[in-house]
């Protein structure tokens, strides 16, 4: 199984913007991926229109990754309980869409103040939003848990 990320960023206030928040995102996952062996191909040029932000290639494996990632919690009053909210979309002639397995092959949920990765395979979804829900224990529960550091999916 893939190594476990130990890296909990703190962001200062000005690095909160959507734009940076999922450049930073983008750049999580692809460290985590080449820490993990594989290689690491991104637009040097942004394409609104890619349904994905990176391509990953280990050996005859090629994977087309979205990344979405956040930095909000909302911990309903309870310290160990918490929530992350994540919108797993894409515009599609203006509407929001879901993100279907012609668009990409795996979505990574990047949990920022956590330092936590989701990789979970596209086909998994069946809403555009996703909410990542802490036990008691301050453990992930839900159907996202078995996805928590899942990079050895990526090798199917």
């Amino acid at each position: 199984m893939a190594q476990k990320s130990s890296r909990h960023p703190k962001l200062p206030e000005q690095s909160r913007s959507p734009a940076n928040l999922g450049s930073l995102g983008e750049m999580m996952a692809a460290l985590e991926l080449m820490l993990n062996g594989w290689e690491i191909y991104t637009q040097s040029i942004c394409n609104p229109s890619s349904s994905f932000d990176m391509i990953a290639v280990r050996g005859a494996v090629t994977k087309r990754i979205q990344v979405k990632s956040t930095s909000k919690k909302y911990n309903n009053g309870n310290r160990k309980n918490k929530k992350h909210i994540v919108k797993v979309c894409k515009r599609d002639k203006g509407e929001k869409a879901q993100y279907s397995k012609n668009d990409c092959d795996f979505i990574v949920i990047v949990i920022m103040d956590e330092g936590w990765f989701f990789v979970i395979p596209t086909e998994k979804f069946s809403s555009q939003t996703v909410s990542i829900y802490t036990n008691n224990e301050g453990q992930v529960s839900g159907w996202v848990a078995e996805y928590k550091d899942a990079w050895d999916l990526l090798d199917d």
